[in-house]
């Protein structure tokens, strides 16, 4: 195959090359670019050199990892895993189930007359919810 480079090989392809960190015009631009810019930069690192490298280069921490990649590594760095919050939905009981709910109650409080008999009526619901209780699960 012919080329017009020197030596003879086909010109590289843009996903081949990776920036010379080092080079003083690329450190210059990324100094600019850093004057304006909005957004963190967070790398992502499989390995603790790699978390060590994204943070000399100036990351401001790391996004994503694989974790079981920090484990095998000998000299490994303190790495904090902070899981992904459920949705709250996931602990909170069914809508629809508590709208039910509260219409039985108060059908049942309705012919009520004290304030002694609502008391009891309430203890004796909690003392069945407490009873059922152990049978609901997050879904």
């Amino acid at each position: 195959m012919r080329s017009s480079r020197a030596g003879g090989s086909p010109p590289r392809r843009a996903s081949d090359r990776r920036p010379d960190i080092e080079d003083a015009w690329l450190s210059q631009l990324l100094g600019w670019a850093d004057e304006f810019r909005t957004l963190e930069v967070w790398a992502n690192a499989d390995h603790p050199e790699d978390a060590r490298r994204a943070r000399a280069l100036g990351a401001q921490g790391i996004g994503l990892c694989r974790t079981e990649h920090m484990f095998f590594e000998e000299n490994r760095l303190p790495v904090v895993v902070r899981l992904l919050d459920p949705p709250l939905r996931e602990f909170l009981p069914d809508h629809r189930e508590l709208l039910r709910e509260l219409a039985d109650l108060k059908l049942r409080l309705q012919h009520l007359s004290t304030l002694q008999e609502i008391d009891d009526a309430l203890d004796e619901i909690r003392e069945k919810q407490d009873r059922t209780s152990h049978t609901r699960s997050v879904r």
